[in-house]
């Protein structure tokens, strides 16, 4: 139990950090362009690590609800959805992170191509990343968290039986 907590506020730091210089870069290399600017603008492979994150996050949503009626109600069967629960939210944190290393990789590929360059050239692509980055782990967040809570109200559960 205390593993998916000591996870979940782990993902929720990083979380923090990780959109908190989103934001930053965005305010301040990238004023007046919105996140939805941002990612109209983005490579492919970026909108589709940006479109199955969020996809994922709604499913994640989903499975937290159905575990926690589960839990609520007299069957008490959401074991399995909280192993899936914590197996998506840790896969997805994983996918954010190669949509990170993906942005970071063709940064590094276009400045040495270029040659050097200022900060204010490359912050939009960091940006970029780092949208990719907070999505995955916003689904660890709540994917690991439902899964905490899930477990915390079965093992109630268990040693309250009436």
């Amino acid at each position: 139990m205390k593993l998916y907590a000591a996870l979940t506020l782990l993902a929720a730091a990083a979380l923090a950090v990780a959109f908190g210089v989103h934001l930053w870069l965005m305010g301040r290399y990238l004023p007046g362009v919105s996140t939805g600017a941002m990612f109209l603008d983005a490579t492919p492979v970026v909108k589709l690590i940006v479109i199955a994150c969020l996809l994922a996050l709604i499913g994640l949503v989903v499975l937290t609800v159905i575990g926690l009626a589960m839990a609520a109600g007299s069957s008490g069967g959401s074991g399995e959805i909280e192993v899936l629960l914590a197996v998506t939210g840790g896969a997805a944190i994983v996918f954010g992170l190669l949509g990170a290393a993906y942005g970071e990789m063709n940064t590094q590929i276009a400045i040495s191509r270029i040659g050097a360059v200022s900060f204010e050239v490359t912050a939009p692509s960091r940006a970029e990343f780092l949208l990719c980055l907070s999505l995955g782990l916003l689904c660890g967040v709540i994917g690991l968290g439902g899964a905490a809570l899930l477990r915390t109200l079965r093992l109630r559960r268990a040693a309250n039986p009436a």
